[in-house]
């Protein structure tokens, strides 16, 4: 199951599992990669052994990392109701990762069109 967070909407496991088996669009990869909290958590995903993290820890980056580049203090709450509810679902229907909601895991699903667009970006944002 690509979400078990049972948002409104859902009908199950076939309807998730169906998304995550095809290929996003462009347009969905970049939609994805235009709110920086999601490029932080695709960043800090990359990173880790196994492309595995805990809901817990995700967000402890997400938030240190912004609060780093914004200079500015983040409400942690906040952040992890967003994500909850918007930002993983969004990941998880674009098939790039996996939320278990019982154990609080989140799983990545390397894309390798995702992966190019990341690093594109990262790279404009060195220059």
């Amino acid at each position: 199951m690509t979400y078990s967070g049972g948002r409104p909407g859902d009908s199950g496991p076939d309807a998730t599992s169906a998304r995550a088996d095809s290929q996003p669009s462009v347009d969905a990869l970049l939609d994805v990669l235009a709110d920086a909290h999601r490029r932080f958590l695709v960043e800090f995903l990359r990173e880790q052994p196994a492309e595995t993290c805990s809901f817990a820890a995700a967000i402890d980056h997400v938030v240190a990392r912004a609060e780093r580049e914004r200079e500015e203090q983040l409400d942690h709450d906040d952040v992890e109701l967003q994500f909850y509810h918007r930002h993983l679902p969004k990941l998880a229907d674009a098939g790039l990762l996996e939320y278990d909601t019982r154990s609080e895991t989140i799983r990545y699903r390397p894309n390798e069109r995702l992966e190019l667009l990341f690093d594109g970006i990262q790279e404009l944002r060195t220059d």
